[in-house]
């Protein structure tokens, strides 16, 4: 429940989620959008925005080859720069040779989770404030 509305984990664990990547990758306007909405329209617009700015990053992400505990993974970064010695994402590499500083893409909720969260923003648009609060909780929780 947030904000007297009933809305289940899964659904909002999507969305803070997808906020948490532009928070992580230090667009905060993206999320201030979405936060400061003074209407549904303007909440389900920005919603909008956020999304398709994802889907956009995706056609040119770079999947990338990391090692973690001594396991290869692969991942695909929405945002990367090249590995310049300091990075505070993760470093891996592409193509079998260029090393990259990235933030792995974050998952695009669901269409039945972006339905929900519509009806929820049209009977309190305050919820989406308390989505953007919970994605930055969540940044600073691991830093």
């Amino acid at each position: 429940m947030v904000g007297g509305i009933e809305i289940d984990k899964e659904t909002l664990s999507e969305f803070t989620s997808l906020f948490k990547f532009y928070i992580d990758a230090g667009k905060y306007s993206v999320v201030d959008r979405f936060a400061y909405a003074i209407s549904p329209v303007s909440a389900i617009y920005a919603l909008y925005e956020a999304v398709r700015e994802i889907r956009s990053a995706l056609d040119r992400a770079v999947e990338v080859e990391y090692e973690k505990e001594g396991k290869k993974n692969r991942v695909r970064c929405c945002e990367y720069e090249e590995f310049r010695g300091e990075c505070k994402w993760l470093v891996g590499v592409a193509g079998g040779e260029k090393k990259y500083c990235c933030l792995p893409c974050p998952h695009i909720p669901s269409d039945e989770a972006v339905a929900k969260l519509v009806e929820v923003l049209r009977r309190d648009v305050s919820v989406a404030t308390k989505i953007a609060a919970m994605a930055m909780a969540y940044r600073a929780r691991r830093e």
